[in-house]
């Protein structure tokens, strides 16, 4: 049994159709990555998965997790979901931040009350990549890339099953984004990361980190497929239009 399985989703939030029949699965060691431009539905989608709609929404359909379903479930259920279960990296470090707290502080928040909690934050920032002997900096003090993986060591803090990572490579340059793309690849693969849902714009992002690919438009899922093959190879014209705007990047294995 896939951990996530999504099925005919719909949502409707003011009366208004937001998503429209969406279906996917995401099994145990999946990266997969939810591409569309901006007002597609991707931010309802990620709502929808974190039971984070608004009170006017209307839901339809089924959101699966391990057989239970969550879609209709109420804010008690969902608080026991959110971050121990399905975590979230939010598309802007700076916003998500508390310019007060110190980056290891911020890693230690998301732990339990431990004597060994100082280990266990050393080695969160090892896993991504920062010095643990700048855990007493602050995150205004570091540049984006290093916010990122901030974020993502403070995800992995809470040892979530998957892991919905909103715009991750968004703001940082092509160097950036790649070393986020390989540290998260690695993460997978080394299982410490279980499953990893990115939401971007960029298809040559999602082609470079992704094994599969759904492309969304006006809220319906209208190209899915293994992400090489749709990066070199669209057949749909939003999934064309998406991959003219990005660089031709030679993209590798993921």
């Amino acid at each position: 049994m896939n951990p996530l399985s999504v099925h005919s989703l719909s949502v409707r939030l003011g009366g208004r159709p937001t998503l429209a029949n969406v279906s996917f699965e995401i099994a145990d060691g999946d990266t997969v990555a939810l591409v569309g431009a901006s007002g597609s539905g991707k931010t309802t989608l990620l709502r929808a998965l974190l039971g984070l709609l608004p009170p006017d929404a209307t839901i339809g359909g089924s959101i699966l997790w391990q057989g239970r379903e969550l879609a209709g479930a109420g804010e008690g259920e969902w608080r026991k979901m959110r971050g121990s279960v399905i975590g979230m990296i939010p598309q802007e470090p700076e916003a998500a931040l508390d310019p007060r707290q110190t980056a290891a502080g911020h890693v230690r928040e998301r732990l339990p009350r431990t004597a060994a909690a100082e280990a266990t934050v050393a080695e969160l920032l090892s896993q991504v990549s920062l010095d643990p002997a700048r855990g007493a900096e602050y995150p205004f003090q570091w540049s984006g890339g290093m916010q990122q993986r901030l974020l993502v060591a403070m995800a992995l803090a809470q040892r979530p099953r998957l892991l919905l990572a909103d715009e991750p490579t968004a703001a940082l340059d092509t160097l950036r984004q790649q070393e986020l793309i390989e540290l998260l690849t690695a993460l997978v693969a080394r299982g410490q990361l279980p499953a990893l849902l990115v939401v971007t714009h960029d298809l040559a992002v999602a082609a470079r980190l992704a094994r599969s690919v759904l492309v969304l438009d006006r809220g319906a899922i209208v190209e899915q497929g293994i992400a090489h093959a749709i990066w070199q190879h669209p057949a749909h014209a939003v999934t064309r239009a998406l991959a003219a705007r990005q660089p031709a990047w030679p993209v590798g294995a993921s």
